[in-house]
């Protein structure tokens, strides 16, 4: 009978933490209006729920433009790059959709990224911004036998194949997704 009785407490302690683990986001941000730094609180807040929209809250330019970009790479929906607006010191849009690349490994994001534009770089695209070295960074990825494939699917996948490895003798096995080797 005592086994019965750990073994219920333990199953109601992980329900417990489960539901918890739920809830934490929200709990975080309802107490934000209590804390000195708002913004970085609602940030943390809108990150770990997944929820631009609380990004909405942050009054600064530059943490509010940063939420929308950690929200948008951890979820790789290119229309939250499209919430963040110009400032002084904020992300911009280029930022958002080379992380997004780079999380995918999918030059289609890359090519959101106009020709002309360069950026120096930040704490989260440390070596900068650019159409061509989005495109250098992923296809480095997939450029060897077994590596995974690459892809510039424009946003169309999975209704079209377009997988891609490069190299002379390599191509995609789509239903494996890795670079195989051809004659």
């Amino acid at each position: 009978m005592n086994r019965w009785v750990g073994t219920a407490c333990c199953i109601t302690g992980i329900i417990t933490l489960v539901i918890l683990a739920g809830c934490l986001g929200e709990g975080i941000e309802a107490g934000c209006a209590a804390v000195p730094d708002k913004d970085h609180c609602y940030q943390y807040a809108a990150v770990e729920q997944g929820n631009p929209d609380v990004c909405d809250k942050i009054v600064r330019d530059a943490p509010r433009s940063k939420c929308f970009v950690m929200i948008a790479r951890d979820t790789t929906n290119k229309t939250i790059c499209e919430r963040i607006t110009p400032g002084e010191g904020t992300y911009d849009k280029e930022d958002c959709y080379q992380l997004i690349a780079l999380e995918t490994k999918d030059v289609a994001y890359c090519n959101l990224i106009s020709k002309e534009y360069h950026s120096s770089g930040n704490d989260l695209n440390n070596r900068g911004v650019s159409n061509e070295y989005c495109r250098k960074q992923i296809e480095n990825t997939c450029s060897m036998i077994g590596d995974n494939c690459c892809w510039n699917c424009p946003f169309t996948y999975p209704l079209e194949p377009c997988g891609y490895c490069v190299g002379e003798k390599l191509s995609c096995n789509t239903t494996k997704g890795k670079c195989v080797g051809h004659s």
